[in-house]
């Protein structure tokens, strides 16, 4: 089937659909999916044609599931942690009432905290969860799909609703093989929010308040700020960024059609598929080597050093206390793994859990996010230093961004990220703090977690 042919026949499909709403009174609301094949394409080329204010793209880290979606079908704004319940165990309500099945996913995510101070201007809520209105889905077969969503109140507001989408996907646009202009985008200027001074100031901070045993663990951040000589494309950006850092989860969110957050995240909140849950414990980092012999001595370093141990432990036994409210069994790996990207390698430590009968998602974020991995040990005087020490508000970075099914969810952690805005960048890294922690090899730590981003700007 030909790209045109695909929307004919979803054209046809809602043309359709309006007869069997008019004639059958329906019981409302009702979400309804439609879905067909397509040939394939390029989802980050597809969106950068399009010109909706809402655009959405995500792809799986473990297999080649990915979306690229644009408009809402249903838009949720979480304002702050007391919308948090009342919206998410909404959405999950209209999923578990939906009979399209699994296929149909809200995409969004959480900042770190809920505090309005930590916002940012243009992304100004606790989360925000998007159904997006027209989807070309990327299946774990590799096959091609264009899907609509339709979250219909009532028949003649239904109605409506599949005829405005019966001219949406009219204006559809789709490109060639490879329109993707010549990437030439240098830096200007950058602007650190911390100095190195300042930064050793933090962290003798921090460490002071770990020997008067006041604190375990602390994640402090910073905000790097680039001026580029030409407006930033977020689809490019990301396509370029992707082809290095290809074992993580790529992401991007644009809800306003000029402010991007995009990233490639190696590190899993959780996985929900049913009733079994999977995350994992990803601390402690070292740098690639320059060579095999290099590469296989840090990774011997990161496996065997004392201080990376304990902050790898710190996280992944916060992981385990909390999930065992929630599981009526809890595993783990009986060693860590190593998980390497074109920069970094990260020490990791999966664990598994079979979830209680009436846990759901909101359970799962509400006892994982923010886990010590970007926050601290304990969780609440962490979350209150890093507001208080760091200069920069981190809003939607180290929240955690994915999707919510009736039965699925995927979050990420939400760092190795960017907040676009035409030719400004922004850019995020943190470094866990614990007992022995240099200041140097922290900041060193800083610099080549935006290594790789950094590098796409000649």
């Amino acid at each position: 089937m030909t790209y045109q042919g695909a929307i004919s026949q979803l054209d046809l499909n809602l043309s359709r659909l309006i007869q069997r709403i008019q004639a059958s009174g329906a019981a409302f609301p009702r979400l309804v999916r439609l879905e067909t094949p397509l040939p394939p394409l390029d989802q980050l080329v597809w969106l950068m044609l399009q010109e909706d204010a809402v655009k959405v793209f995500w792809s799986a880290r473990d297999h080649p599931y990915a979306i690229a979606a644009i408009g809402s079908a249903d838009d949720r704004t979480l304002a702050d942690s007391a919308a948090f319940d009342s919206q998410l165990k909404h959405i999950q309500e209209l999923l578990v009432g939906a009979q399209e099945g699994p296929s149909v996913r809200y995409f969004g995510g959480l900042s770190f905290s809920d505090s309005a101070s930590s916002h940012w201007p243009e992304f100004p809520y606790y989360g925000r969860f998007v159904l997006p209105l027209i989807e070309i889905v990327r299946s774990h077969d590799e096959h091609y799909t264009l899907a609509c969503n339709l979250l219909m109140t009532t028949a003649t507001q239904g109605s409506r609703a599949c005829a405005e989408l019966r001219q949406r996907l009219k204006d559809l646009r789709f490109g060639t093989a490879n329109p993707w202009p010549r990437w030439r985008s240098r830096v200007v200027h950058r602007q650190d929010s911390l100095a190195p001074i300042q930064w050793r100031h933090l962290v003798q901070q921090v460490l002071d308040l770990e020997r008067a045993n006041q604190l375990k663990k602390l994640v402090l951040s910073r905000e790097v700020t680039l001026e580029i000589d030409t407006a930033v494309s977020p689809w490019q950006l990301l396509n370029n960024w992707r082809r290095y850092d290809n074992h993580c989860f790529s992401f991007a969110l644009q809800f306003d059609g000029t402010h991007s957050f995009v990233g490639c995240s190696p590190e899993r909140l959780f996985q929900m598929q049913g009733l079994m849950l999977n995350s994992e414990a990803v601390a402690g980092t070292v740098c690639r080597g320059a060579d095999r012999n290099e590469d296989a001595g840090n990774e011997d370093l990161l496996r065997n050093d004392p201080k990376i141990a304990r902050e790898n432990t710190l996280v992944r036994e916060y992981i385990r206390h909390h999930l065992h409210p929630l599981c009526r069994h809890v595993y783990l790996d009986e060693s860590p793994s190593v998980l390497k990207l074109e920069r970094v390698q990260h020490l990791r430590h999966r664990l598994y859990g079979e979830l209680r009968q009436g846990i759901g998602i909101v359970d799962i974020l509400r006892a994982l996010h923010p886990t010590p991995a970007v926050g601290g040990v304990p969780k609440g005087l962490a979350i209150d230093l890093i507001q208080e020490l760091e200069p920069h508000n981190r809003g939607w970075y180290s929240g955690t961004v994915g999707y919510i099914g009736s039965h699925t969810a995927d979050f990420a952690v939400a760092i190795r990220c960017a907040r676009l805005q035409e030719d400004r960048v922004r850019l995020y890294s943190g470094a866990g703090i614990v007992a022995g922690s240099q200041p140097q090899a922290e900041w060193q730590e800083l610099e080549s977690k935006i290594g790789t981003i950094l590098s796409l700007f000649h």
